[in-house]
């Protein structure tokens, strides 16, 4: 029997590399040499070839060496991570090995962030953003023993909690809450070197929320302060509420449209003030108090108070008159 009878349905395949093989890390395996009948050849000299193939990518060929005592040593490499097939080829024989390659160790740079969880936080609420583990060759790593950590830096415009939490999938949980509204940064990176992962740092922009009344501010103008709780204002002349909408942590927001704004007084007269459509936006009331009197005025927002309201003003009465005036004769005061 000769070198060139090689049948490689029956010779013998050993190894690791003959079934699995991880990514960019050469694999091998041996062939033993038989022919036809099973009978082991105790010569080299037959012409191997290898061939790779892994779906999405053009066939590669692999090397083969003869050792001349009948085996030879069968090498290759994989660079995408997922089912290959190997196909060991003589002048009359075909051999095709199915395999599988694992993805390599993880490669800071060729991690990914996806951050579409954070595009339109709201500020108390708590965004996640997720680390997806590659190797160099933009394979993903699914979960395992000894996964590459992660560290998170955070600098905006406030204070903000965050933490890394594993997901259980080979991915790594980002999770930020912030609570001032505002643009921050949050750097991501791994080891001792501070390795960011690719396009760190992310920018992250936390919206206001909802107005809230306990949050709110309203400010009454054409009054005047005369002491520790005592606020007048004069008869007839306008007074003037301004509303400035903030969300429960305090950050400047906007009125939405199904939110109900009101601003009245009770007293010697029953007042609801009216929102003026000269301003722009809105949160702007008018009215004027043309009685004298103490008056308790309420400013709310959806049918709770404004932080500070409801507030005691007293209307006193404006300058005299003529054409108002009543004149009364008291005859008990005459000589």
């Amino acid at each position: 029997v000769v070198a060139a009878d090689v049948h490689l349905p029956v010779c013998k395949v050993t190894g690791a590399g003959a079934s699995r093989c991880r990514a960019g890390e050469r694999a091998q395996f041996t062939v033993e040499a038989r022919d036809a009948r099973g009978n082991r050849l105790a010569q080299g000299g037959a012409s191997l070839t290898l061939q790779v193939q892994a779906p999405g990518q053009d066939p590669a060929r692999g090397s083969v060496l003869d050792r001349g005592d009948g085996t030879y040593t069968a090498s290759y490499a994989v660079d995408v991570a997922g089912p290959y097939l190997l196909v060991l080829a003589s002048q009359s024989s075909r051999l095709a090995l199915e395999g599988v390659c694992e993805p390599g160790p993880a490669d800071v740079s060729q991690c990914r962030v996806d951050t579409s969880d954070l595009a339109r936080l709201v500020a108390g609420t708590r965004g996640t953003a997720r680390v997806v583990r590659a190797d160099r060759f933009g394979n993903v790593i699914p979960a395992g023993p000894d996964m590459l950590p992660f560290r998170v830096e955070v600098s905006g415009v406030g204070p903000a909690e965050v933490e890394t939490v594993e997901a259980g999938d080979g991915a790594c949980e980002i999770r930020f809450e912030a609570r001032v509204a505002g643009r921050y940064s949050l750097h991501v990176y791994s080891g001792f070197r501070r390795d960011a992962v690719a396009k760190s740092p992310f920018d992250v922009a936390v919206l206001p929320g909802q107005a809230a009344s306990s949050s709110c501010v309203a400010q009454l103008e054409g009054t005047q302060v005369y002491g520790p709780g005592v606020t007048a204002a004069i008869a007839g002349e306008a007074l003037t509420v301004r509303m400035q909408a903030r969300d429960r942590f305090g950050n400047a927001t906007a009125w939405k449209r199904w939110q109900t704004l009101a601003v009245s007084a009770s007293g010697p007269q029953e007042v609801v003030f009216r929102e003026s459509p000269a301003e722009s936006g809105r949160g702007v009331f008018v009215a004027q108090l043309s009685r004298a009197g103490a008056y308790v005025v309420w400013c709310t927002v959806g049918g709770q108070a404004v932080v500070g309201w409801p507030r005691v003003i007293q209307v006193v009465p404006g300058n005299v008159d003529s054409d108002a005036s009543v004149w009364r004769a008291e005859a008990e005061t005459m000589a």
